[in-house]
């Protein structure tokens, strides 16, 4: 049985816990780098339409002093 030790059931008996704690700190690693990706890419995104249609949406705007709300085109 040597040849499967690189395996989370290397002993029938035991459970490998060591691969099993391995893998899912990969996965954890793997998955907080997706996340950060995302938001970068996701604020790169949201700068990109801002710059892009800022001018539309500051005449569009109207400010509301009642309710203290900005109405762009006619969308609260």
């Amino acid at each position: 049985m040597a040849v499967f030790e690189q395996f989370p059931y290397t002993n029938f008996h035991e459970l490998n816990l060591d691969w099993i704690i391995k893998q899912m700190k990969d996965v954890l690693g793997s998955v907080e780098e997706l996340s950060a990706k995302l938001d970068s890419e996701l604020e790169q995104t949201i700068l990109e339409y801002l710059n892009e249609h800022l001018d539309e949406i500051m005449l569009t705007a109207t400010y509301i002093e009642s309710t203290r709300t900005l109405k762009i085109g006619g969308n609260v």
